[in-house]
């Protein structure tokens, strides 16, 4: 999108596979919806694959950034970045739907673990708005019990699922990023807190009662993954709401009625 607003947008950096361009091809289109066009999300931009930033420098502002490997400076106005990519599955976990390494685990008829609880798109597994449009359907002929008509979906989905498991394989968070931040990396945006802050804690819990990581606007869900994968704590428990509601909504739960809003 930066290039249709008329950026010039150096090589795209990922730390992807060395190969992922290449796989993700074979598996299916990767494009950027804009009205009605479909446009292939490169758009004519280098991506340059097996590599990462491990430093942004400037006076003042953002000058250039370091890149692995090499290494290797750039130089640069603004510095876009992004680790791996998580689905998310709060309200899964809510109603004790089991999640496994990819999201909320589903049967071929997109139903939970939970009986009579269906789940579609990016909570199941990030594959793209097609596969999460032929899920939905599914999902709805299923919970309908128009189980003929979900059948019919079914080779739809399994093409869509082929470029699920290669974006999986393409984008999974390599060994060498658990190294990348050092003491002073801020860790927790919304509060501040650092690596270093969070290096004598024993468990996500700790951390959020000793230092406030994950109590923010996000609620942890920029930082939880964050940790996770630096330090190998699991999320704590899911706890309504899951977003900010007005103390209205959350008196007339208590007085048992629902309020609007």
């Amino acid at each position: 999108m930066l290039v249709f607003a008329g950026a010039l947008v150096a090589p795209v950096i990922a730390a992807a596979q060395e190969d992922a361009g290449r796989v993700l091809a074979a598996a299916g289109d990767v494009v950027i919806v804009r009205g009605d066009q479909r446009i292939p999300a490169q758009a004519g931009t280098p991506v340059r694959a097996g590599s990462w930033p491990v430093r942004a420098e400037g006076d003042g502002r953002l000058e250039s950034v370091t890149l692995h490997p090499g290494p290797r400076r750039v130089g640069c106005d603004h510095l876009a970045c992004g680790f791996g990519l998580v689905p998310n599955t709060e309200l899964g976990s809510l109603f004790d739907c089991r999640v496994d390494s990819s999201g909320v685990a589903i049967d071929r008829w997109q139903q939970t673990s939970q009986p009579g609880i269906y789940a579609a798109g990016e909570v199941t597994g990030i594959a793209g708005v097609d596969a999460a449009l032929v899920e939905g359907q599914i999902a709805g002929y299923a919970a309908t019990d128009q189980r003929a008509k979900a059948e019919s979906l079914f080779a739809a989905r399994d093409r869509s699922l082929g470029f699920r498991r290669a974006m999986e394989w393409a984008f999974a968070l390599r060994p060498e990023l658990a190294t990348l931040a050092d003491a002073d990396t801020v860790v927790c945006r919304c509060e501040g807190v650092t690596l270093g802050q969070l290096q004598d804690g024993r468990s996500w819990r700790s951390a959020k009662l000793q230092t406030r990581c994950g109590m923010g606007p996000c609620q942890g869900r920029v930082c939880g993954p964050a940790v996770a994968h630096l330090l190998g704590w699991p999320p704590s428990t899911v706890r309504p709401p899951l977003f900010p509601t007005a103390a209205a909504n959350l008196a007339g739960l208590a007085e048992g009625r629902g309020t609007g809003g």
